[in-house]
């Protein structure tokens, strides 16, 4: 957690209460052992308000292979929504980096809720988890602000963005991916299990893009993620080949089929340096 200016006092609820100083542009670690297994609440009070806070992370796993529920000593299960998020009005990043070991299913997991378009327009970076529970959290592209300042969007989200064991076991994207908010410029969604989201074309993408991973998840628990259609999936390559610069990954990734109508398209983000998959027409 980080503030602007002011300190943070966090009551772990066994009697212990901590000033910690959090204010600065960088994250600062906030942790208490507690000598029993601890089912309370943990009340964190920002002094300067909630207008104070800059950025927020959760981030723990439940992977050891013989970690047990009653053995557990970190805390695995995590329940918030978009609500949470709204609370912090001048928020720039928010992170949810939590992971589970598939044994642990039933009690190591992670419930979100809500419409994840539907947050401030301060915040910049939003990093969404894995969702082993009943929740079934969603982001509705239509209802994302035009005085949106997001430029990474990810979900879920894993340590190198385009590998790994990394999950969505449930999440819905509704909605016209062409209205992302205009500032972004790193997206990447794992997954959605019920609904199917458009791309209705002639988006002006950022000028200096990253990467767009959208779908890269086909199949989970005998569930086929939707994704988009073929002439969409040339819509969004001729579009994406406008962008001016690429940096960072470098990567378009959409999955399903590209026709010949996209072949310029993925020939000009090529010569810029990015990969693109499905590299050949179908």
């Amino acid at each position: 957690m980080s503030t602007r200016k002011s300190d943070v006092l966090i009551d772990w609820g066994d009697g212990t209460k901590q000033l910690f100083s959090v204010a600065g542009s960088s994250m600062s670690n906030i942790n208490h052992s507690y000598s029993a297994r601890y089912t309370g609440d943990v009340k964190i009070y920002p002094l300067g308000g909630l207008s104070d806070v800059h950025s927020i992370k959760f981030s723990d796993d439940a992977r050891a292979v013989n970690l047990s529920p009653d053995g557990a000593n970190k805390c695995t299960q995590y329940k918030f929504s978009n609500e949470f998020v709204k609370q912090f009005p001048n928020i720039i990043y928010f992170a949810a980096d939590l992971y589970y070991y598939s044994q642990h299913i039933g009690y190591s997991g992670v419930e979100v809720t809500g419409d994840w378009a539907d947050i401030p327009d301060s915040l910049e970076t939003l990093l969404l988890p894995m969702i082993n529970t009943a929740s079934m959290p969603y982001i509705n592209c239509d209802n994302f602000s035009t005085n949106s300042n997001l430029k990474k969007l990810l979900v879920c989200y894993d340590g190198i963005f385009d590998y790994g064991g990394s999950r969505v076991y449930r999440f819905n994207i509704k909605g016209d991916i062409a209205k992302l908010p205009p500032k972004i410029e790193q997206v990447r969604l794992w997954f959605s299990k019920e609904t199917t989201p458009t791309y209705s074309g002639g988006r002006n993408w950022n000028a200096n893009m990253d990467s767009v991973y959208l779908f890269g998840q086909s199949a989970f628990d005998g569930v086929t993620t939707k994704s988009l259609k073929q002439t969409e999936n040339d819509m969004l390559l001729n579009d994406l080949s406008n962008a001016t610069s690429w940096s960072g990954s470098k990567r378009v990734y959409t999955r399903g089929t590209r026709s010949s109508v996209s072949n310029d398209a993925v020939t000009i983000l090529e010569s810029k340096g990015v990969t693109v998959t499905p590299s050949a027409a179908s």
